[in-house]
């Protein structure tokens, strides 16, 4: 008989893809598909919609700042020139994504939590049809905004965790307080249904130290996944 990539699973993980067969049956029938050939090493695509490049946070290492506005209007003196996507757009991306099979939409930018227009573009996705990843630096990301988020179908939050140490996030977002938003923002996230994943960036000389192995264990604590880049 060929192995299919569920005879690998352990309970949980079946326990949670009957949780997510019953809230997200469309999502869940399209990852079914993909699971058949993952033993082969297919992998499932993940398509990122930058809706905006609008952020609060200056980070050196952000590839996407050469989008922003404020960038732009440094270097050029002028600000996008090219059409930006509007919400007819995202549902005709969600539809023909849907059409192909792909089931997992991720939110990013820039920072999703500063768009006005975030929950609008939410419906736009829609949860029915696609798991709604947001991928947040988790500034503004308390009590209030989870539940919103958890309400409107947000299936999983990616908060950006880069050091462990307090003073080593905080200097490398150049966002002092942001490694407590963070902390703030895990226990939020944690009191609603979302999924939660860190994402951490390894810079050299940090994949061997003693903070990543904590980050590493603290992620495995909180029953959370990790996303390394």
């Amino acid at each position: 008989m060929k192995e299919t990539i569920t005879a690998r699973f352990t309970p949980s993980q079946i326990k949670e893809r009957a949780k997510l067969e019953q809230r997200w049956p469309r999502p869940y029938e399209k990852q079914q598909r993909f699971d058949a050939s993952a033993v082969n090493g297919v992998i499932s695509p993940i398509l990122r919609l930058c809706w905006s490049f609008l952020c609060n946070f200056h980070c050196e290492h952000c590839c996407a700042e050469h989008y922003m506005n404020r960038h732009l209007v440094k270097v050029t003196g002028l600000k996008e020139q090219r059409r930006e996507l509007n919400l007819d757009d995202v549902r005709d991306i969600s539809r023909q994504a849907d059409e192909y099979g792909i089931y997992r939409f991720v939110l990013t930018g820039g920072e999703p939590t500063t768009w006005k227009d975030l929950f609008s573009v939410i419906e736009a996705v829609d949860p029915s049809k696609h798991l709604v990843i947001l991928d947040s630096n988790a500034w503004l990301l308390d009590e209030m905004l989870a539940k919103r988020l958890a309400d409107a179908g947000v299936y999983k939050t990616q908060i950006s965790l880069d050091s462990f140490i307090e003073a080593e996030h905080d200097l490398f977002r150049s966002k002092p307080g942001s490694y407590r938003r963070v902390m703030r923002a895990i226990e939020v996230v944690q009191k609603t249904d979302m999924k939660l994943m860190l994402s951490t960036c390894l810079v050299k000389g940090r994949a061997f130290s003693r903070e990543f192995e904590d980050l590493c264990k603290f992620t495995t604590n909180l029953g959370a996944m990790l996303y390394v880049t």
